[in-house]
């Protein structure tokens, strides 16, 4: 395989603009294979395309530099069930994707994957927990969620095995009913293992070979070389 010479190296900064205005990273999740939440489409990239910096840095890069979000835990999720699902996907082109393709995409959600997602869980002084999610930059200069509401009724309050399915969550992409299992063990593109919102915390799906952890009481200064976000394309 041939190598471009060093010389003509391109920076990381076009390297990520390439691949962020290019839709054939993406793909696209129409109104109608919406699983959770609003029935609004989305596309997102394929795969988490930065790394190694906190949540609000990761924002603010990916918001003032790229005019792109970061995806939140019920984005996530409903690629995650498309993916498992047997519909067709498609790119950011509307070209089909490639069953290969769609098995890497899947394959590293629930085996390698460690990303952030935008969801935030804050605490009100009534003691109430908020969900805060997809944000923007105001003309303060400082972050902002679209989204900000109270904690869904019946989201659970322990950490346990959920499976993946619609009837697991609620619209707000939070757990609501522990997995039918008798056994309480990983099972790969059946459950999931859900560790509860926590105040101040913040979404991730992390996954290895021993099992995928969605994950709601991640702390948002965490800065991991593994640990990055997808991109979207801004709601209109």
């Amino acid at each position: 395989m041939f190598q471009i010479s060093p010389r003509f190296d391109i920076p990381i900064e076009e390297r990520i603009k390439g691949i962020l205005e290019n839709r054939i990273n993406y793909i696209r999740i129409p109104e109608e294979d919406i699983s959770l939440g609003d029935k609004k489409s989305l596309i997102l990239t394929q795969f988490p395309v930065i790394t190694n910096l906190n949540l609000e840095d990761f924002h603010r890069i990916l918001l003032g530099e790229y005019n792109k979000g970061i995806p939140s835990q019920v984005d996530g999720l409903n690629l995650l069930l498309l993916l498992l699902s047997d519909k067709q996907v498609y790119d950011g082109n509307n070209n089909r994707i490639s069953s290969e393709r769609r098995k890497e995409m899947l394959d590293y959600m629930l085996s390698e994957t460690w990303e952030y997602f935008s969801t935030r869980f804050t605490k009100e002084e009534s003691g109430k927990i908020i969900v805060n999610h997809n944000y923007r930059i105001n003309k303060e200069g400082k972050l902002v969620p679209q989204y900000s509401q109270p904690l869904g009724e019946g989201v659970l309050k322990l950490d346990c095995y959920v499976d993946l399915g619609t009837n697991s969550f609620n619209s707000q992409g939070l757990p609501v009913k522990v997995s039918e299992s008798k056994q309480q063990i990983y099972k790969k593109g059946e459950n999931i293992y859900s560790y509860h919102p926590r105040n101040g915390s913040v979404a991730r799906l992390v996954a290895d070979s021993d099992g995928a952890i969605l994950n709601c009481s991640g702390d948002p200064s965490n800065l991991v070389a593994r640990l990055g976000v997808r991109a979207k394309f801004l709601e209109e």
